[in-house]
């Protein structure tokens, strides 16, 4: 799965197995007439339907029902009209009264199906698995806090909660509903063991081992009771200290059971299921997927956004600095004018959606000096990572051994403390190629990569040889994320 969310739920399970003879206390204990005699541990049975072929007992149940009222001394109401009926219905099963439109359909529906057809529209509702989950969560204790003073909420005890509403809606079977409850995490079930810590939970622990020990005690004695009054129909509490003088329970009963759970404890944990190894398999290779496809993408999403960006060109001054951000070191010998045009390098050039447009203004310097002159130094005044590009102006004069550096301290005079950033050829577009026409124009950015910035840094372009140097933008990014860097700024592998 992409992601695994913790449920409450109990950790450390393993599987209870109730066997037909558990509760039956040994032979000889006082117990033992009455484990034969106790409701809940008597064998099932098919008694016959009294009053079948009575006219009002239209199924089973409705014969039963008759003979208790007749007992009662009492007779069967007159029958409902339809739309009583129907409000009825949707009371008892959903909560909610149903809406005029159902109410309508059912009052107008003559047929002799139209209240088995109504029965299996509310059964087939998710408000009927909503509705009659309470009643199954009022038996097990839950609730969404611990409880106690301190009584903190519980933010994954939903998680048990909507299994108990899915397994009423989904018409899952009692005995996989019991089972499930009980040692879910051995059937793909985890969500469902919130049954076994859904009760009151003491968070406040005490230095005093005693005391501990019986909060450990306490909450173990609320599992057992549990399963005993919603699985077994058996209060079990009192054999905690001795044989049940009610139930037939023996304090051995219960402390066998309570070994079956000592290993539980409150806490999260993920959520286990019979797919989830599947879905975690699944998801991992989504997200191999995922970067493969980010990869890719990569080549067609701009470098940088303009609004993210710092960009330093010849003579511009920050506002803070008593200094331009970009100074000429030598006169410039002149200024090239990008050629007209919406082209890549033009003037008017529109960018793509892997590039940004011309953002040079139309115009770059240039110098010819001798070879290894600093020509210009950009001083960004920016400490931190940052991802760097760089321009130029391109033309067939140009030179083809531009130099890039950064200069740690800003003093071009000291080249102890200088790195290159790129060599790039001016009579070249950014990507290497060779423009289509002889024509001045706009080189696009070029990544130069990402480097540590003291306030003092600066970028310097320097002449690869005798012919035209040119500069243009620089363009600075917040880095993305902090890796080490040499003394001189270079990154380290």
């Amino acid at each position: 799965m992409v992601s695994r969310k913790p449920q409450w739920a109990a950790v450390g399970m393993t599987i209870l197995a109730l066997s037909p003879g558990w509760g039956l206390a040994e032979s000889g204990s006082d117990t033992e007439q009455s484990s034969k005699e106790h409701w809940s541990l008597q064998p099932v049975a098919s008694p016959k339907v009294p009053h079948a072929d009575h006219s009002w007992v239209e199924n089973p149940i409705d014969g039963f029902i008759l003979e208790g009222l007749k007992e009662a001394g009492l007779e069967p109401s007159e029958r409902a009209d339809g739309r009583a009926r129907i409000r009825r219905l949707y009371l008892d099963m959903h909560g909610l009264v149903p809406t005029p439109r159902q109410v309508e359909t059912f009052v107008d529906d003559d047929g002799r199906l139209a209240w088995e057809r109504a029965v299996e529209e509310v059964l087939a509702s998710p408000r009927y698995g909503e509705r009659w989950a309470r009643h199954w969560l009022d038996v097990v204790g839950y609730a969404d806090s611990h409880g106690y003073e301190m009584n903190q909420p519980r933010p994954n005890a939903y998680r048990y909660r909507d299994w108990v509403i899915r397994a009423l809606n989904q018409d899952k079977p009692y005995d996989d509903f019991v089972f499930s409850q009980i040692a879910g995490d051995t059937n793909g079930e985890g969500a469902a063991t919130g049954f076994l810590v859904a009760g009151p939970h003491d968070q406040v622990k005490s230095p005093d081992p005693k005391l501990t020990a019986q909060q450990r005690q306490n909450d173990l004695d609320d599992m057992v009771s549990r399963i005993g009054t919603a699985f077994l129909g058996l209060t079990t509490g009192c054999a905690r200290c001795h044989d049940h003088k009610f139930d037939p329970i023996s304090q051995k009963d219960y402390y066998s059971l309570q070994a079956v759970v000592a290993g539980v404890q409150h806490g999260a944990r993920p959520i286990r299921s019979r797919s989830s190894q599947e879905r975690e398999e699944r998801g991992k290779a989504l997200e191999e997927r995922i970067r493969q496809l980010r990869e890719q993408l990569r080549s067609f999403e701009p470098l940088v956004s303009v609004a993210e960006t710092m960009i330093i060109q010849e003579n511009e001054r920050s506002e803070e600095a008593s200094e331009p951000n970009a100074m000429a070191l030598k006169p410039i010998k002149g200024r090239g004018t990008n050629a007209a045009g919406e082209g890549r390098g033009q003037r008017g050039d529109r960018g793509s959606l892997g590039r940004l447009p011309n953002i040079s203004g139309g115009e770059y310097s240039y110098w010819q000096q001798e070879q290894g002159t600093d020509l210009i130094r950009y001083t960004p005044r920016l400490q931190g990572r940052a991802h760097v590009w760089v321009s130029w102006g391109v033309h067939p004069s140009h030179t083809e051994n531009a130099l890039f550096l950064v200069d740690r301290d800003g003093d071009p005079k000291t080249r102890t403390d200088q790195v290159e950033l790129a060599k790039v050829d001016q009579t070249r577009l950014a990507n290497g190629r060779e423009p289509d026409s002889g024509e001045p124009l706009w080189s696009g950015l070029k990544y130069v990569g990402e480097w540590d910035w003291r306030a003092t840094s600066a970028v310097l372009v320097r002449a690869g040889d005798a012919k035209p140097t040119t500069a243009d933008a620089v363009v600075l990014q917040s880095g993305s994320e902090r890796k080490p860097v040499s003394a001189d700024g270079r990154k380290l592998p």
